[in-house]
């Protein structure tokens, strides 16, 4: 195959940004949603109309960083701990917990799951930038409600999965299906290009719901150390032996490239009384990473509600 480099600058994603929310039927937080469109216009203009993805592995293999870390502490701990004992212990550290720590914390007090997908903002963010309507949503359910009927699913469809099956079957029903393969599809089609998922077809995903944790990552909680085995008679260790590479673009640049300048005091979502009115305005006043994926978060949600709204 041709290797071919894709070069996203300042001017091109800043003259394409409303063209792009103008192409999404549903708004999403996920930056990667426009290097995927640029990917889909060069096989385009060289005359290809198939692309294969490889969505899939990582959640059916184990091949998430931060899945592993979620492993040790679920094996060392939060498996071993009785409910009751984590509640009692989420109490206790609930006040104190902030960020993740906070979340977990407040999971154990409530008597949720340690894993429950990805979320943009912790449970803290929420109090800054929620609404009225939207805190007082959160204050009857939980932001990961949602995840008690998938829980009763699994348990039903897979009875004694191990924590790597829970979690690869939360992603499925999840972040796979609401955001990855929508934007596989949709900017895809956006240029006429099909997007094909070989690793997940349907026998695939069955054998490997049909293995188990240790099988799939080992003891020593090796990502997609199965999945490596498998393909190494035909790949060079440089690709089997590498640490994985996230596809996540610079969106601290982009968020302040796009996003800071557009983004006023008032928004559809403030008047619904959905997110507070200085939410958007702090996040882009902020310099840190983490107020960069929530400014673009938010900032593309606003862009499109006020385009769509």
């Amino acid at each position: 195959i041709r290797h071919r480099e894709i070069l996203l600058t300042e001017e091109t994603l800043t003259e394409g940004f409303d063209e792009w929310i103008a192409d999404m039927d549903l708004p999403s937080a996920n930056p990667t949603w426009i290097a995927v469109s640029r990917i889909a216009a060069a096989v385009a203009a060289d005359g290809n109309k198939v692309l294969l993805g490889g969505d899939g592995a990582d959640e059916l293999f184990g091949g998430y960083n931060r899945w592993m870390t979620y492993l040790r502490f679920y094996d060392r701990y939060w498996g071993r701990i009785p409910a009751v004992g984590r509640r009692v212990i989420g109490v206790g550290a609930r006040p104190f917990a902030r960020g993740l720590a906070g979340d977990m914390a407040r999971r154990a007090r409530d008597g949720g799951e340690l894993f429950v997908g990805s979320r943009p903002f912790h449970d803290d963010d929420l109090g800054r930038y929620l609404g009225p309507v939207t805190r007082e949503a959160a204050r009857q359910s939980a932001p990961e409600s949602h995840i008690e009927a998938l829980r009763k699913q699994f348990d039903t469809r897979q009875p004694g999965g191990d924590q790597l099956a829970w979690m690869s079957y939360v992603a499925l029903k999840t972040d796979l299906v609401e955001d990855y393969l929508v934007r596989l599809d949709t900017m895809g089609m956006r240029h006429s290009v099909e997007g094909r998922v070989p690793l997940l077809d349907v026998d695939l995903v069955k054998l490997a719901f049909s293995l188990s944790q240790r099988e799939k990552v080992g003891s020593h909680y090796e990502q997609k150390a199965l999945y490596r085995e498998a393909v190494s008679s035909f790949l060079p260790t440089y690709i089997t032996d590498r640490p994985k590479q996230g596809f996540c673009p610079p969106v601290a640049d982009w968020a302040a490239t796009v996003l800071r300048s557009r983004i006023g005091d008032r928004s559809p979502l403030v008047d619904q009384g959905l997110i507070s009115q200085d939410a958007v305005g702090a996040l882009a006043r902020s310099r840190s990473v983490k107020a960069s994926f929530a400014l673009w978060a938010l900032g593309t949600l606003s862009v499109w509600s006020e385009n769509n709204l």
